[in-house]
């Protein structure tokens, strides 16, 4: 008996729990794709180029946007190649935004994986980051940046505006 009724009660509880939302996503208003373009400061410079999709919301206050990247760059003077795979995220309109990227730096003779924090501005097209890389192993590959500055233009190529 006891157990029916802890079955009906957990049952009807259940149903006032369905009309919530418990692991709501957020909704994003805008969503823009297309190529960046970049360079990097530190120690050495590299050139960047790579691919970007950001999800901003339409707001005036408490704005967000989230944005994930892929990109290949060049360091001519070592001749080091690497690949870069990240998100960032921008939380309000000051255009501040932190992030991580997942990296990769080759000289085709040795490999060196590791991950690298920023923080940065953004503004319009413009994007400027400061970060650390966080390489293993640490020796052999000459011409990797450990600390750099990296300024990128975005170049939009499609953009959709959803109704909310």
């Amino acid at each position: 008996m006891r157990i029916g009724i802890l079955i009906v009660v957990l049952c009807l509880s259940s149903l006032g729990f369905s009309q919530r939302k418990f692991w709501k996503l957020p909704s994003y208003d805008v969503v823009r794709t297309g190529p960046y373009v970049g360079y990097q400061w530190g120690n050495y410079g590299v050139f960047e180029l790579g691919f970007e999709r950001q999800w901003k919301e339409l707001k005036l206050f408490k704005s967000k946007t989230t944005a994930l990247y892929g990109g290949l760059n060049y360091n001519y003077s070592a001749g080091v190649i690497g690949c870069d795979l990240g998100a960032w995220r921008k939380l309000g309109f000051l255009g501040i935004t932190y992030g991580f990227s997942g990296i990769y730096r080759t000289d085709l003779n040795y490999h060196k994986f590791g991950l690298s924090p920023m923080l940065g501005w953004k503004v319009g097209r413009f994007h400027l980051h400061v970060g650390y890389q966080i390489l293993i192993p640490e020796e052999q590959v000459v011409g990797v940046n450990e600390f750099y500055a990296t300024l990128r233009f975005k170049v939009w190529s499609k953009k959709q505006i959803k109704k909310s």
